[in-house]
């Protein structure tokens, strides 16, 4: 039973709550990032968005050094 409440406790679903995790005032920086980045937004059967925290914290790092190259 922790193994569950650890994994739903490592997932947002739904705009809002994406919206939150990531810092962001608008759903077209998540779109943006996911189309320009590759941030790994999924969707589930119902249309919902949803990202999985703990890939999303290393899609950071990537992105980060990424950047770090560019400049």
């Amino acid at each position: 039973m922790e193994i569950t409440d650890n994994f739903s406790a490592d997932i947002a679903i739904g705009r809002k709550e994406i919206m939150k995790v990531l810092h962001v005032g608008h759903w077209d920086t998540v779109r943006n990032w996911k189309r320009a980045y590759k941030l790994p937004l999924r969707y589930l059967p119902n249309g919902k968005p949803m990202i999985i925290q703990s890939e999303v914290r290393s899609w950071m790092i990537t992105y980060s050094d990424l950047k770090k190259d560019i400049s």
